[in-house]
C-alpha cells in the first residue's frame, strides 16, 4: 500500500506473524526503527507491534522493493532482537514466526511457510533417502553429520546468522577428517575435506566471510545477505552434507558418485 505524506509518496509494507509458544502472551510498547543498507539499497522506517504475542511489523519506505524475501529477513532480525531479549528477561524460550506480508493497498500477498526452498527436496535430487541419512545420523560414533544437521537447521531459521550456521555445520564435518586421519592443523583437515568431498576452498570461503563476524562476536561488522546469497549458501552447505553423507555410506571412502 501507499500513502502520501507532503506530497511525496511512501511504500508501505506490513509483515504479520505471532510470538511462540502461543501459551505465552507477550505484549511489549511499540518500537521504532531507522533503517539504512547500502548493499540491499534498502532504506526506510521499521516500526514493530507487539500486542497479545500478535506481531505486525510496518516497513515505510520512498521506493517499491520487489525482493519481498530479502524485506522479510530484515524486519524478521528487527523485531527477533526484541523478543530474544524479552525471553531473556523473563526466562522463557521465545521465538518469532512472521507468516505473510501485505502491500500496494492489499492487493499484493506473500506467505511464509517453515520450509527452507533453497534445500527442500535437495537430498533426494542427490540420491540420498530418508533412510540414508538415518543411518549416518544414529550411527553412535558419528556425532559429526548430527552436530552438522543442528547447525543446518538453525542456518534455515535465522537469516542474518545463515553464514555463521552453515560454516559451522561444515566445521562439525571437518572434526571427522581431523579425527580420523590424525590431522594435527585446522587448515589440513580443511583441505582433506574438501579432496574427500571433492570442493572447491572458493565454495566454502564464499560462506566464510559471512561467517568470520558473528563467529568472532563483531555484530557490528555482520555482512548483510540478500535473499540470493542466502540461496547460495544454504544450497552450498547442504551440498557439502549430502556429499558426507554419500561418503559415509560407502563406508566413509570414495568414490561417492
Amino acid at each position: 500500500m501507499s500513502s502520501n505524506t507532503n506530497s511525496e509518496k511512501t511504500y508501505n509494507y506490513l509483515f504479520i506473524g505471532q510470538v511462540l509458544p502461543n501459551t505465552t502472551q507477550i505484549t511489549l510498547k511499540d518500537h521504532d526503527y531507522v533503517f539504512e543498507d547500502d548493499k540491499l539499497g534498502i532504506k526506510g522506517r521499521i516500526l514493530v507491534t507487539i500486542k497479545s504475542s500478535h506481531v505486525i511489523i510496518q516497513f515505510v519506505g520512498d521506493v517499491p522493493l520487489e525482493d519481498i524475501g530479502t524485506l522479510r529477513n530484515i524486519v524478521y532480525d528487527n523485531a527477533r532482537i526484541l523478543i530474544e531479549a524479552t525471553g531473556f528477561y523473563i526466562g522463557s524460550i521465545l521465538s518469532l514466526n512472521i507468516t505473510h506480508a501485505i502491500w500496494e493497498n492489499g492487493s499484493h500477498l506473500a506467505l511464509f511457510t517453515s520450509d527452507a526452498p533453497a534445500v527442500k527436496g535437495f537430498p533426494e535430487s542427490q540420491g540420498i533417502t530418508i533412510d540414508d541419512l538415518f543411518a549416518v545420523t544414529y550411527d553412535l560414533s558419528d556425532t559429526y553429520l548430527q552436530q552438522s544437521l543442528s547447525d543446518m537447521t538453525r542456518a534455515m531459521q535465522s537469516a542474518i546468522d545463515t553464514g555463521f550456521y552453515c560454516y559451522r555445520a561444515l566445521e562439525a564435518l571437518r572434526h571427522y577428517f581431523k579425527s580420523a586421519y590424525n590431522l594435527q592443523k585446522d587448515g589440513v583437515s580443511w583441505e582433506k575435506l574438501r579432496a574427500e568431498l571433492n570442493f572447491s576452498r572458493e565454495a566454502i570461503d564464499y560462506i566464510k566471510q559471512f561467517a568470520d563476524a558473528v563467529r568472532h562476536g563483531d555484530a557490528r561488522s555482520v555482512p548483510s545477505v540478500t535473499s540470493q546469497e542466502r540461496t547460495k549458501i544454504l544450497q552450498t552447505t547442504a551440498s557439502v552434507i549430502c556429499r558426507y553423507v554419500l561418503y559415509a555410506k560407502n563406508g566413509y571412502k570414495q568414490p561417492i558418485d
